[in-house]
């Protein structure tokens, strides 16, 4: 639950990623890069604005840049990501940095719309993984069709720049308040001293905790506390499974 400000390297195509991915969990994060999802199998949990957002198989999702998102399933979900930066578009499409994707699940399969945009994302994932000749060229030229469909298909708003510099800064404070009580969970924590650390008021810190993180301040340190305890008692059992494994198979071995 930790919230993560991720710095994206480009290494193969300049401002483009591409992913395929198995996810079981990502923790609360964000990015400059807008991201398009498709989920390809499972279920997923996407937590973000204060929502718990569920994908089944076969459906799409848009992530804004700078938009906090925490990703879930229970069992494992097969995703496929494609992520890239507004700034391929600010030289003729200048009002990329006012738009607003409703983050919203869309079956892509159910229109032309979508069905043509499902298409351009595997292409272009496809000429990313290949890497054949002239392919961050095609990988950019499809980035533009790729956004030019998702403003005919997904529901989206105009952000004034000023709105969307005030809402980085939130982001922000956000982020600084969850890296303390990730850093601190263990110890005993008050949310007056955070709101001494913020230079803000407890009351008004109170309340701008709730309505950021959909919690109190303590049920928030309790949910922290309990998914680590989980994943560390998750991860001694796979490794006591996996040690179990390697006893038998060696046994076995050496029995012959």
């Amino acid at each position: 639950m930790t919230n993560e400000f991720e710095l994206i390297e480009h290494s193969k195509v300049q401002d483009i990623h591409v992913f395929l991915i198995e996810m079981h969990y990502r923790s609360t994060h964000l990015h400059m890069d807008i991201e398009v999802v498709y989920l390809l199998s499972g279920s997923l949990n996407i937590v973000t604005n204060n929502k718990k957002i569920l994908l089944q198989k076969g459906d799409f999702i848009v992530l804004n840049s700078c938009q906090l998102h925490e990703l879930d399933s229970k069992n494992s979900a097969l995703l496929l990501i494609f992520q890239f930066s507004p700034k391929i578009f600010e030289a003729f499409f200048p009002q990329i940095n006012e738009v607003y994707f409703d983050t919203t699940p869309i079956a892509l399969e159910t229109s032309e719309t979508g069905r043509r945009l499902l298409e351009n994302i595997v292409v272009a994932s496809q000429a990313y993984f290949k890497e054949e000749e002239y392919f961050s060229l095609l990988c950019h030229g499809f980035s533009s069709i790729i956004m030019f469909d998702l403003m005919k298909l997904v529901p989206h708003k105009q952000m004034k720049e000023e709105k969307k510099d005030q809402l980085l800064l939130k982001l922000e404070r956000i982020k600084r308040i969850s890296d303390y009580i990730s850093k601190h969970y263990q110890e005993k924590l008050l949310l007056s001293d955070i709101a001494k650390i913020e230079a803000l008021s407890f009351t008004y810190l109170s309340h701008f905790f709730h309505e950021n993180f959909g919690v109190t301040f303590q049920e928030y340190v309790n949910l922290l506390r309990c998914e680590k305890a989980k994943f560390f008692i998750n991860s001694y059992r796979k490794y006591i499974v996996n040690h179990l494994w390697r006893l038998r198979f060696f046994g076995s071995a050496l029995s012959k």
